[in-house]
């Protein structure tokens, strides 16, 4: 319920035309795996095996070039968005149809919430200075924060997928813990 990362999957399983999701891991990963309607015209990749953190860019360069023109939608946490950010000058450079999503609670959410985290500094489970849209903005690639669920769907219904975009879509972190 409320403004949370199935919301934005949700408006993404209702889009009339051909992509693919690209899911890094973290929290938003596993709400991802169960909502996201999958088919020959809305491939799924991710390291949903693996778990690894920050291979959801490069995995969505890769997709959207050898889907040709199908727009890509990938969705990175506070902790996998900063492996390979600079790697979107790429994405801009090709014209690639990638949509990063970012979806950023301002820690480490999938380890912050755990039984184990309890009795670990907070400080080495929280993201300080995690809003990346206007640096990403200033390299050259089209970037917004967005707040809620109506102007996610905008986003993701106006976006040209004529090159990349990048969403950054931020939850309260009690909420996003708990979901």
């Amino acid at each position: 319920a409320g403004w949370l990362p199935a919301a934005c999957f949700e408006c993404l399983n209702c889009l009339a035309y051909p992509h693919a999701m690209v899911l890094d891991t973290g929290f938003f990963c596993t709400i991802g795996e169960h909502i996201w309607l999958a088919g020959p015209e809305r491939r799924f990749l991710g390291s949903s095996n693996g778990r690894y953190m920050g291979v959801g860019i490069p995995t969505a360069i890769g997709a959207a070039t050898a889907l040709a023109g199908m727009p890509v939608f990938c969705a990175v946490g506070d902790g996998g968005v900063r492996n390979y950010l600079a790697e979107l000058t790429l994405a801009l450079q090709e014209r690639l149809p990638i949509c990063v999503m970012f979806m950023a609670d301002g820690r480490y959410g999938s380890i912050a919430c755990t039984p184990q985290a309890a009795g670990m500094s907070r400080r080495a489970l929280e993201v300080t200075h995690s809003s990346w849209w206007r640096s990403v903005g200033a390299m050259g690639v089209p970037a917004k924060s967005v707040e809620n669920a109506e102007a996610f769907t905008r986003a993701a219904e106006d976006w040209d997928r004529q090159g990349p975009l990048f969403l950054e879509l931020r939850f309260d972190p009690e909420a996003y813990g708990s979901m």
